[in-house]
């Protein structure tokens, strides 16, 4: 549907304090009459002073809802935005809100928990929670490629630096409108180097858009069988499904599968493996290799198995681990997050014997 924006005028004032209260009043319940008295008095007083940066939204110069945007703190905030009844679900609430964050950054809103319509639309353009009280949550929007006032257009390199710098939460929380502009941009070898940076399965999930919690996906990887001279073997138990798996990993974009374990290893275990210590076992593959994420992430790996026996270094948890252990082959967790890999390599040393 066709619509534009216009400033507000004082004429307006009556019917944006009614926008404002109808707002406030769709989701709260069971107010006594001194609350609601306080509330009004509190939207008389302070529409006014915000009337210089309130939008009325126009269809064939017809006002149909209002939309408020200020600055506050580090960035905006998106403080209202109200259409009427029979203008609504027409994507118009959805356009304002893209081109707002196409616009700002970062973008801070309130929504009111029984809101759901609303909750899902804004998690699903990018927002995410920042605090909440007893009836709202207060989510945030960050998009990377809006330069502050005063700041110069980022070349690609610093984007990517950009990115780089953000937590591995809001590297998860870029939206694809805004991937894609940013992929767009880059070069092929750029777009490998910021793939590496968000991490090649999320980077490839996030450019899938609607679809990438819907579609599996291939993904090839490696784990480890780090022995110690007991022959016990290290398990770390995951903080996503809280079961017990072999340290490992995704392959990254450009990197060899000796690369890829070396990498896992390190950053899961805190141990050092040399090259020419790897061990390769074999190559899993096939239905024992798929699994769904708690998210409900579906994935088919093809895992490279190898192991490892020389390492250096002191055994330390990282972010991704509950605990890491080494059990005797007698003795292993029956919650198991890899099962077919640890039977593929007690088959593998049978043999060996």
């Amino acid at each position: 549907m066709d619509y534009k924006l216009e400033p507000a005028t004082i004429d307006n004032l009556d019917l944006l304090i009614k926008y404002k209260l109808k707002n406030v009043f769709a989701y709260t319940q069971d107010l006594k009459q001194e609350e609601i008295d306080r509330i009004n008095k509190y939207v008389k007083a302070n529409v006014p002073r915000q009337i210089k940066n309130y939008k009325l939204i126009m269809n064939n110069d017809k006002i149909i809802g209002c939309i408020l945007v200020e600055k506050y703190l580090d960035g905006f905030l998106l403080d209202e935005i109200y259409i009427e009844k029979e203008y609504r679900n027409k994507k118009i609430g959805t356009e304002l809100i893209k081109d707002i964050q196409t616009k700002y950054s970062p973008v801070y809103l309130w929504v009111y928990k029984q809101n759901i319509r609303a909750y899902n639309l804004y998690k699903r353009l990018g927002f995410e929670i920042e605090q909440e009280t007893e009836t709202r949550y207060f989510m945030k929007y960050i998009n990377i490629t809006v330069k502050k006032e005063g700041e110069e257009n980022m070349d690609n390199k610093e984007v990517i630096e950009k990115i780089r710098n953000l937590t591995k939460q809001e590297q998860k929380n870029l939206s694809y409108e805004e991937l894609v502009e940013i992929v767009k941009k880059l070069t092929i070898d750029e777009i490998i180097e910021l793939s590496k940076v968000i991490g090649y399965p999320v980077f490839l999930r996030k450019c899938m858009g609607e679809l990438q919690h819907i579609i599996p996906i291939l993904q090839d990887g490696a784990a480890a069988i780090i022995e110690n001279e007991k022959g016990e073997i290290l398990l770390q138990r995951r903080v996503d499904d809280d079961n017990w798996g072999l340290p490992g990993g995704c392959q990254e974009a450009n990197e060899t599968f000796e690369e890829t374990i070396i990498r896992e290893v390190k950053e899961e275990t805190n141990l050092e493996v040399e090259k020419e210590d790897l061990k390769m076992i074999d190559v899993v593959s096939g239905p024992s290799r798929r699994y769904t994420y708690p998210n409900g992430d579906t994935v088919i790996s093809n895992t490279i198995l190898y192991h490892i026996t020389k390492f250096s270094g002191e055994i330390k948890r990282q972010e991704e681990s509950k605990e890491l252990k080494y059990f005797s082959l007698n003795n292993l967790p029956e919650n198991q997050h890899d099962p077919d890999l640890i039977k593929k390599y007690i088959e593998w040393k049978r043999k060996r014997m």
